[in-house]
């Protein structure tokens, strides 16, 4: 992970993006408990790493500071297919760089040589979420 802040378990909800076992992750449920006699209220979160789609628990107090990833967001033009990963330029930097192809298959068959397509990144992890 690049660049993080922290921020209470509170104030994460569902589609918040925390780290939970040093992976970024988009949360799909937050189930909260009462507070006990001798110990805070509790929040287990369920969450969907943004880049691999594998599910990840993570069980914190509610007082607790939990890492929040900034994941950059961006646009770029397909260069080439490579076979397993497709070439993309970044249409702000014009940088280069590779990202695997998606397993949705209905995005992969819109995706072309020449077309726009948005991205998120988090250091040498690229996903492509959507043509433009």
């Amino acid at each position: 992970m690049s660049d993080f802040k922290y921020v209470s378990a509170n104030s994460c909800k569902e589609g918040s993006i925390i780290e939970i076992e040093g992976f970024p992750c988009k949360i799909t449920s937050a189930e909260h408990s009462k507070p006990g006699k001798h110990g805070a209220a509790k929040i287990r979160f369920v969450g969907v790493d943004v880049f691999s789609d594998r599910k990840y628990n993570l069980v914190a107090a509610s007082g607790d500071e939990l890492k929040t990833p900034i994941i950059a967001r961006g646009n770029a033009q397909v260069v080439a297919n490579l076979g397993s990963t497709y070439q993309l330029m970044d249409l702000t930097t014009y940088e280069t760089f590779e990202a695997p192809i998606p397993k949705e298959q209905d995005l992969v068959s819109k995706i072309t040589n020449g077309c726009e397509v948005e991205y998120i990144r988090d250091d040498d992890k690229v996903r492509v979420l959507r043509t433009k």
